[in-house]
């Protein structure tokens, strides 16, 4: 951070003299820490990175450690995929559902700090294995009176725009923010060569596709609170989203055996998919009297229903006489949730905190599916899933925190009831109830080494449900030849971590390790099979006992005054075995960024990364991974630095991101290989902020957290 001063004159007067000092060409330099180390979270301070007014978010996820940004722009937290955006503590579904797109268009100046759990204690619901991002907005401002800002970007991929606002009336502070996401169509090429074995003999399936993708989301949040007085506060909170997706695949299949004969087909497919998405929640919080402690009430209802239309038609059809004829799927979801919850906590001697509390989440998904003929528009198929699921929860939470020693430990009771109903073509209702009772400890201890380093041994146990797309039998024969459903009798699985870390930031260098052990044995996996038609199958089971051990690494150095080096790095082994599929997988993964920033004269600042992503294991194969690349330049203008221009490049010299996707099973193996042609790109993005105001949206100590779904099968995921 760097001042400096214009001629100050200081004047200190009394009856006797006066004296006139000057303070000319002073310039103070200083880099504060970006990085904090606390028992229970990593908290990286964007109020004291320099660079952040003038990025978006996704930029600056790649320096905040156990982050990472992979070469499609996929978010990873701990390596993994699975993990919740939480903003100011309350759930932000539409960020989680599409984090990529959202950070894209959310300015980093809009946020204080970003909180990376990935220990939760017995006061988060003990679902969810990967984590939680919990974005702090920015509580102060440097103006007085009403702060907005505006940005806008336009890339070679797409467009991109935010508006946001926060003003106060008396004793009601409220903020607002809209941002939206629209992706160019992007054309992807996809080659998929299968060998297989059936009653015949050898069987060799090809496929070549030209699939061809658009996306446009929208989303809304509105935050308020009401400061009644200094022992009670009122907050509310909203949220909408709407995503609508289109692509289309434009396909050429040849099936041939081993004496030569065989048939093929092409097909077109366009597939529309819309989400929308409505959140709303209050928060009362009242503080007892003489040190009595904090009590907190909660309620939220979220309303997520969704459409997705796929139609297939088959043309140049040769080598067969079966009537291959197009059809219309129509999938409908109506997803309701009702969330209450109660809190208390209180602080004794300054040392000891006890937290407790009871909580009631309510899910009611219904899903239609519907199958027509296209030419008599006829009905051929239709299918009816409901998915209730009640979670009765109740938590006691212990903190000790004094010297140099922070503990925390906790214990967490969660009865669930979830009761799963189908009705194909009319068909008897079948009927699933499922009754699980689970005790979820959580412990953490640290010792404070001195006010920048920190040592600290967690457990805990996290539980992970499947979703309502893992779930649903329904049978998606949009490609004949490969089959993709649910599986109503899946359970939830429960995931054991042991973490050790050590952590040390100073001014010049800091870094960051965590050794870890995670162990599952009921994971819920994706896996595939061919029946006895030679049709690949795609389902999902309890069938993988899955255990890993990690290593993360992060440093930040500033090697001057106007250069910083940050590297972010994670690695794991890990080993997968099936007794049901009697297969096994075990390897190393990881991946590296490494980041410079440096400021250059003129008030330009300059940011160069780069990194590598290896592959991802999965039971049966892998995926393929790939380098990546991207330049920064930005400048900011006008009094206050209240313009920023930023202009980018990112993997300029590969026209195409090329990835593998090998499938081996008992009887079958699977290559495909996909070309995405949206690896390069480069724009311009332009923010401006104006107004005067020093106050925002205040937030409870408590409020809702739902963070349990696995989020699999989300066709936004597509």
């Amino acid at each position: 951070m760097a001042l400096s001063a214009n001629p100050v004159f200081a004047q200190v007067s009394n009856a006797v003299d006066s004296i006139e000092i000057l303070l000319q060409n002073i310039v103070v330099t200083a880099n504060r820490p970006t990085v904090k180390v606390k028992a229970d979270k990593l908290v990286y301070d964007v109020s004291a990175d320099g660079d952040a007014k003038n990025q978006s978010m996704i930029e600056l996820i790649r320096k905040v450690p156990l982050l990472s940004v992979v070469g499609d722009e996929s978010i990873k937290l701990n390596g993994q995929t699975d993990f919740k955006v939480y903003v100011d503590g309350k759930e932000n579904r539409m960020m989680t559902s599409h984090v990529t797109e959202a950070f894209k268009s959310l300015p980093a100046s809009s946020i204080k700090e970003i909180e990376v759990i990935i220990n939760p204690g017995a006061k988060y619901d003990a679902e969810g294995v990967g984590g939680i991002i919990n974005l702090v907005t920015a509580r102060k401002s440097a103006m007085d009176g009403l702060t907005a800002s505006i940005s806008g970007g336009l890339t070679k991929n797409g467009e991109s725009g935010n508006v946001s606002a926060t003003f106060k009336s008396g004793k009601m502070v409220a903020s607002f923010m809209y941002g939206l996401s629209h992706s160019s169509p992007r054309s992807d090429i996809n080659k998929n060569s299968i060998n297989h074995t059936d009653n015949v003999g050898s069987v060799s399936d090809h496929y070549d596709s030209q699939i061809k993708r658009k996306t446009i989301s929208h989303y809304a949040s509105l935050n308020a609170s009401f400061d009644f007085n200094s022992r009670n506060l009122l907050t509310l909170n909203g949220d909408i989203e709407y995503y609508n997706g289109k692509i289309t695949t434009y396909e050429n299949a040849s099936i041939s055996d081993i004496q030569g004969s065989g048939f093929g087909y092409s097909r077109f497919t366009p597939d529309k998919n819309i989400i929308k998405g409505l959140g709303v929640g209050i928060d009362y919080q009242h503080i007892l009297n003489h040190n009595g402690g904090t009590f907190t009430v909660s309620y939220r209802i979220t309303n997520v229903p969704s459409k997705e239309n796929t139609s297939t038609e088959f043309y140049d059809i040769w080598g067969t006489t079966d009537d291959i004829s197009g059809f219309q799927n129509i999938v409908s979801i109506k997803g309701l949730e009702n969330t209450g919850q109660i809190d208390y906590t209180k602080t004794f001697d300054s040392a000891h905190t006890l937290s407790t509390g009871v909580k009631y989440i309510g899910r009611r998904n219904h899903t239609q599916n519907s199958q027509l003929g296209i030419e008599q528009q006829t009905q051929l198929y239709e299918n009816e899933f409901k998915q209730h699921n009640d979670i009765y929860a109740m938590y006691g939470e212990y903190r000790f925190n004094k010297s140099h020693w922070s503990a925390i430990g906790g214990l967490r009771y969660e009865y669930s009831r979830q009761s799963i109903s189908t009705n194909v073509d009319k068909n008897p209702e079948e009927h699933y109830v499922t009754h699980l009772n689970d005790w979820v400890p959580s412990l953490l201890v640290a010792y404070g080494i001195s006010d920048t380093r920190n040592l600290k041994l967690a457990y805990n146990i996290r539980i992970q449900r499947p979703n309502i797309w893992m779930l649903n039998p329904y049978v998606d024969d949009t490609d004949p030849s490969h089959l993709k459903y649910g599986n109503p009798d899946l359970k939830s699985t429960r995931n054991h971590q042991v973490e050790l870390s050590f952590g040390s930031f100073g001014q010049k260098f800091g870094f960051n390790t965590s050794l870890g052990f995670q162990y599952c044995g009921n994971g819920i996996e994706a896996y595939s099979f061919i029946d006895n038609g030679s049709v690949v199958n795609d389902t999902y089971g309890n069938i993988v006992k899955r255990q890993s051990v990690y290593l993360n690494l992060y440093i930040n150095w500033n090697l001057g005054q106007k250069t910083i080096l940050n590297l972010n790095a994670s690695g794991n082994y890990t080993d997968m075995k099936s007794s049901k599929l009697d297969q096994s997988q075990s390897g190393f993964s990881g991946n590296a960024t490494m980041t410079l920033m440096q400021r250059l004269p003129y008030k330009i600042n300059a940011m160069a990364s780069g990194g590598l992503n290896s592959r991802t294991l999965y039971l049966q194969g892998y995926c393929s991974g790939a380098p990546f690349y991207r330049l920064t330049f930005n400048r900011s203008f006008l009094k206050n630095d209240c313009l920023t221009i930023s202009i980018f490049a990112s993997n300029i010299f590969n026209r195409s991101l090329k990835i593998d996707r090998y499938v081996h099973a008992q009887n079958f193996n699977s290559l495909t290989q996909t070309w995405r042609r949206n690896s390069r790109d480069f724009g311009i993005n332009v923010n401006f902020r104006f107004g005067r105001l020093r106050e925002s949206v205040k937030r409870s100590d408590r409020t809702i957290i739902n963070d349990d779904l696995n989020t699999d099968g989300n066709p936004k995921n597509k």
